[in-house]
C-alpha cells in the first residue's frame, strides 16, 4: 500500500492525479477535523465510494498537530503496520 500526502489543502488538480494514480487501488484517508477536512471527505467519497475515512481526535483538529504516538494508534487501528522509534533496532 502507498501513502500520497497532500500537503494541505486538496484542490481539483491534486484529486485528478490521485484519481488517476489511484483508481483501481483501497483508498484510505486521513484529513484535518475541520470544515475544509470534511469538504475533502466529499470530495473523496464522490469519485471513490469505497474509500476509508479514517479520523484524528477532534481535541487536535488537524493530522500535522496530531501526536505522532496517536497518529500511530489510528493508523494500527485500520490495520497499516506502523515502525515505532521505541522498535528501532528490535529484530
Amino acid at each position: 500500500m502507498e501513502i500520497s500526502c497532500t500537503f494541505g489543502t486538496l484542490g481539483l488538480d491534486k484529486l485528478e492525479q490521485l484519481i488517476v494514480k489511484h483508481s483501481d487501488d483501497e483508498v484510505c484517508v486521513l484529513l484535518d477535523a475541520d470544515y475544509a477536512g470534511d469538504k475533502a471527505r466529499r470530495l473523496f467519497k464522490q469519485q471513490f465510494p469505497n474509500v476509508r475515512h479514517l479520523y484524528t481526535h477532534r481535541m487536535y483538529r488537524e493530522v500535522a498537530t496530531t501526536p505522532l504516538i496517536v497518529l500511530a494508534q489510528i493508523l494500527e487501528n485500520a490495520h497499516f503496520a506502523v515502525k515505532r522509534l521505541e522498535d528501532k533496532g528490535k529484530v
